[in-house]
């Protein structure tokens, strides 16, 4: 690909992402406000959570609640993973982190996303699961806009959280695959047993 359509495709990518973000901020996001609680100050609410869910396939997103493609990405989730899986051993916990000038109060606006109710929303104040992913995923930079799956019997004994079955992101610079919702569908049907 040449230079100049490098430099169109971004602008192309970053002009998308702009106007999703500012008709999330004027309009929106159509929906239920879903409740939400920290991750606490070493994620222990989540982990306690992840490890009473130890029987389940669970899905875990960390995604800012002002970021486009972060939305576009939990939006994902809602529409490709859980609306299609309708099996009750599927678990998610989203997790909205503070990046691109994300607050908690953008959060409830922001869980409109993924509506399901096996779907959990916390919020990580100080940001800590950014910089723990960042170790266990070995990114060597901030962990956010990523989509992770754990098969059942995976515990989170450890303040580090465990390393993932499979992942996807919408991060550029990574190894990891970029987030599809119907490839990041697939291998939760395979950890169910559904295919």
């Amino acid at each position: 690909m040449t230079r100049r359509r490098w430099a169109l495709l971004a602008t192309t990518l970053i002009a998308a992402t702009a106007l999703t973000a500012a008709l999330v901020y004027f309009r929106g996001i159509p929906g239920q406000t879903r409740q939400h609680e920290s991750v606490g100050a070493q994620a222990e609410t989540l982990r306690a959570a992840f490890n009473a869910d130890i029987a389940d396939v669970r899905v875990l997103a960390l995604v800012s609640p002002t970021c486009g493609a972060c939305l576009r990405g939990a939006s994902d989730m809602q529409t490709g993973v859980f609306a299609p899986i309708s099996d009750p051993r599927l678990r998610g916990y989203i997790v909205w982190v503070p990046k691109l000038g994300g607050h908690e109060n953008n959060v409830g606006q922001a869980t409109h996303t993924v509506a399901d109710p096996r779907a959990s929303h916390y919020w990580d104040a100080d940001g800590f699961l950014v910089h723990a992913y960042d170790r266990t995923l070995r990114l060597g930079q901030d962990a956010w806009d990523i989509y992770l799956i754990y098969p059942p019997g995976v515990r989170w004994d450890d303040i580090q959280p465990p390393a993932p079955a499979y992942w996807m992101t919408q991060l550029g610079d990574t190894e990891a695959a970029a987030l599809n919702k119907s490839v990041f569908a697939d291998h939760a049907r395979r950890m169910l047993g559904q295919v």
